[in-house]
Parts: structure tokens; C-alpha cells; sequence
């Protein structure tokens, strides 16, 4: 029970000069028309699931990452996913590991994030990401000011040197690295609205 919650309905009845029970009746908050067994997803599990979802516009056949950018308000600043640079050719360009070749084209999510930020001060933000940044864009969030940074399930290679740069860069800059744990929407188990193929009519 909301204690504060019933403390106003008891001033606010009183200032009508009616019963607080009959006064909750009139109102529909005598608790007859909830259904507490209702679960109502968490700020954590939405943002995470868009992460999730943007990151299905990579450009990247073989690891697609997304970021959300959030204010202290729960509204979204920015997003992004890693993919080539726009106006890119993005049919002709390579796409794959092999040889390494795609990394000299691929714009890492994160960086999008900031680049497409409808703020510049991201001081009060923290960023959703489906893995943890690599330690350069570790640095670009740092440098915007971002504080907290949670993570899904999405790894890279790294090594030993690697690992301790990215600890010293959270201990100094005090930088919160939470990993998610919880449901988030499945981007893999797809279902189609309208159109039968899936395809929408709004442009690209």
C-alpha cells in the first residue's frame, strides 16, 4: 500500500466533505479495478530490447551491435548501430571478417550514438549497449560526459592489455558498468504485421 498515495486521497476527500472509502469509489481507486498480477516491464528491459532491435540495421553480417542513449528523464536521445558511414555504398562494400577488410569501413554503435545525438551535453545519459564497448568508444562516451553504461551479452576479443585499459578508464573516470540481467524482447522470433512479406511501404 501506498501510504502517501492515501494520505492525498484522505485530504483530498476531506476538502470535499466526503467519506475517503466513498470518495475512492466514485474515483475507481479502491483497488476493485487493478489487476496486480499484471507485469509492467522495466526502463532497463525496454531500452535494452530497442538496443537489441537497432542493432538488426548493422551493416555487419557477423556481429550487429546497437546502443540507446538515455536521458535522466527516460527519454531517448540517440541511437545507433555499427554500420558504414552515411552515403555509403552499402551493397558494394565488404560486410564479412575475412581478411579484416570491413573494419576499415565499419562505424563502431556507439559512436553513431553520439554523432546522432539530438544533445551535446550527455552528462545526465546513461547508454544501453548489446556488449560492452570496445576501449575507443569507451573513451567517446567518457568524453560526452556519460556515467553509466549497461551491457548485454554481446562479446569481442580482447586480451589481457585490452581488459586493463578498459578498468582503468571506468576507475578514473568513475564509470558504472552494469551488465543486464533480465527478459528483453526476442529480435529473433520475428512476426509480420500487414504486409505478408514483411516489407513496409515507408522509405528506407
Amino acid at each position: 500500500m501506498n501510504y502517501f498515495f492515501q494520505d492525498i486521497c484522505q485530504e483530498a476527500a476531506d476538502e470535499c466533505g466526503c467519506d475517503v472509502n466513498e470518495f475512492k469509489d466514485r474515483l475507481g481507486i479502491n483497488g476493485k479495478h487493478r489487476d496486480n498480477d499484471y507485469e509492467r516491464w522495466s526502463w532497463d528491459q525496454i531500452f535494452m530490447s530497442i538496443a537489441y532491435t537497432v542493432a538488426c540495421r548493422s551493416s555487419d553480417a557477423n556481429t550487429q551491435h546497437g546502443c540507446v542513449i538515455v536521458d535522466d528523464k527516460n527519454h531517448i536521445v540517440a541511437t545507433g548501430f555499427n554500420g558504414f558511414p552515411p552515403g555509403a555504398f552499402d551493397d558494394e562494400l565488404p560486410n564479412i571478417r575475412d581478411d579484416g577488410h570491413k573494419y576499415r569501413y565499419i562505424v563502431h554503435a556507439e559512436l553513431n550514438a553520439v554523432l546522432q545525438s539530438t544533445q551535446s551535453d550527455l552528462s545526465t545519459c546513461r547508454a544501453y549497449i548489446t556488449g560492452a564497448p570496445c576501449n575507443e568508444c569507451l573513451k567517446v562516451l567518457i568524453s560526452k560526459g556519460i556515467k553509466e553504461v549497461i551491457i548485454g551479452d554481446i562479446g569481442h576479443v580482447t586480451d589481457e592489455a585490452y581488459d586493463n585499459l578498459h578498468s582503468l578508464l571506468t576507475k578514473m573516470h568513475k564509470v558504472q558498468v552494469k551488465h543486464f540481467r533480465g527478459r528483453i524482447a526476442d529480435t529473433k522470433n520475428l512476426r509480420y504485421i500487414g504486409q505478408a512479406d514483411g516489407e513496409s511501404d515507408t522509405t528506407d
